[in-house]
């Protein structure tokens, strides 16, 4: 099963109609679709609401741990072109400087960007990063009741410094998302695939860290998320050296995340 998260009833409305899902509950918080492999929610807009969102999708259905997720959304950017869609590799939560990166397990057309999560709509756009309002505490809430590798964001480019934002009316955007429901379809199916491929172990790793490093629950979540990510990326490289060479847990996380900038980024390969 996977697990869509939407903010806009304009952003799920093409995903609706392409899945032919169907209204699930009656007068329940938040508005959700689904049929016999997919369900969507509309979340609102919000890192609350996403949080909120996933939380309660989680937990009326009882989802499993190897079920996917996937935060499907517009976002703005300075230069790339509007309509442009792209997978997130990084997940970067502006206020709480939180960062959170998924583990990309399959082979996608797509490429890839930092993603800012803002707590309000952005003009200024950064130079190098989309620009959303839900990503990362929808990643940090699907973190709690799903792996890492099954959690994604896939964000189409709605506004740039030649489109502005106060332009979008709910028609632009759901035709934002249909003109992508191919690329969209391909990252669900591949995302169906996953439970094939064995699990991303992080455990040995974070056990070493706790021995000596003193982890809040946030902070063992976000290692385990750039943990995924590396050894997706460095797989023969030893974890647990890290810890050895740094003095602090946040000098951990920092040597593990240049060493993930450092990689290129590759995708696994397919039989």
């Amino acid at each position: 099963m996977i697990n869509i998260v939407c903010a806009l009833p304009s952003e799920a409305r093409p995903i609706r109609e392409h899945f032919k899902l169907k209204q699930e509950g009656g007068c329940e918080p938040f508005q959700w679709f689904a049929n016999d492999e997919i369900r969507l929610m509309v979340c609102g807009v919000g890192t609350q609401s996403a949080a909120a969102g996933v939380g309660y999708l989680a937990g009326r259905c009882r989802t499993a741990r190897k079920e996917g997720w996937l935060n499907v959304g517009i976002a703005g950017h300075q230069q790339a072109p509007v309509c442009d869609a792209y997978l997130a590799h990084k997940i970067h939560d502006v206020i709480t400087a939180e960062r959170w990166y998924p583990a990309l397990q399959f082979t996608s057309e797509l490429q890839t960007r930092l993603v800012e999560t803002h707590p309000r709509e952005v003009t200024a756009y950064p130079a190098n990063a989309l620009v959303e309002m839900e990503a990362a505490a929808f990643f940090k809430a699907a973190s709690r009741c799903a792996e890492f590798e099954r959690i994604h964001a896939l964000k189409i480019v709605s506004d740039n410094t030649l489109n502005s934002v106060t332009a979008l009316t709910r028609e632009r955007i759901s035709s934002l998302v249909a003109a992508r429901i191919d690329q969209i379809s391909k990252v669900i199916a591949d995302l169906q695939t996953i439970p094939k491929a064995p699990p991303i172990d992080t455990d040995h790793f974070i056990e070493t860290a706790l021995k000596k490093f003193h982890l809040s629950v946030s902070e063992r979540i976000q290692l385990r998320s750039i943990a995924a990510r590396h050894l997706v990326l460095l797989p023969n490289e030893d974890l647990c050296q890290y810890v050895s060479d740094s003095e602090s847990s946040q000098n951990l996380y920092r040597a593990i995340e240049c060493a993930i900038d450092a990689a290129p980024l590759i995708f696994p390969q397919t039989a």
